[in-house]
Parts: structure tokens; sequence; C-alpha cells
């Protein structure tokens, strides 16, 4: 083997230690990469509980607003026997006050 060759190969394996660094950086870097990243599945279970829970306080939400009503209704019906009471007391107060 001649300087040059010798040289030569020297300057090829240097080469190669700096890519074979390189690659183990890549590598390193990919895996903290992955890591770090949700998967796809998990995303998609993620989404899927989240869609879950939003559709139960939905029909959380509509039970309690037809519970309101509901309530409104009730309120309305009871209306004109409050109205009856309220005179009932009215109607006793002026008794007793003109008697």
């Amino acid at each position: 083997m001649t300087d040059k060759e010798a040289e030569r190969l020297a300057s090829v394996e240097t080469k190669l230690r700096s890519l074979e660094k390189s690659v183990m950086r890549v590598e390193e870097k990919q895996d903290h990469w992955r890591e770090d990243v949700v998967t796809r599945d998990e995303v998609r279970e993620l989404l899927r509980t989240r869609d879950q829970h939003l559709n139960v306080l939905r029909e959380e939400l509509r039970e309690f607003k037809k519970s309101r009503e509901d309530e409104r209704d009730v309120q309305r019906q009871l209306m004109p026997q409050w109205i009856a009471v309220a005179l009932s007391v009215g109607s006793l107060l002026l008794m007793m006050l003109f008697r």
C-alpha cells in the first residue's frame, strides 16, 4: 500500500466515522421525537372519549332545559291559585280592618 492509498483510506475512515456519528445523532433525535409524539390510535381514543363526554353533557343540558320548562309550566299553572290565595288574604285583612 502506498502513502497515497493510506492517506485516502484514512480520509475515508474519518468520513465514515463522521457519518456514523451523524446517523447516531439522527437516530437519537428520532427516538426522542417518537417519545413525544402521540400516535394516531391514542389521538383517536382521546377524541372518542371526548365525544362521549360531550354527548353526555349535551344530554344533561337537554334534560336540565326540559326540567326548567316543566318547572315554568308548573309555576304558570299555579299562578291562579296563588292569586286566589293573595285575594283571600287581602279580603281577610280588609274584613279585619273594617270591623
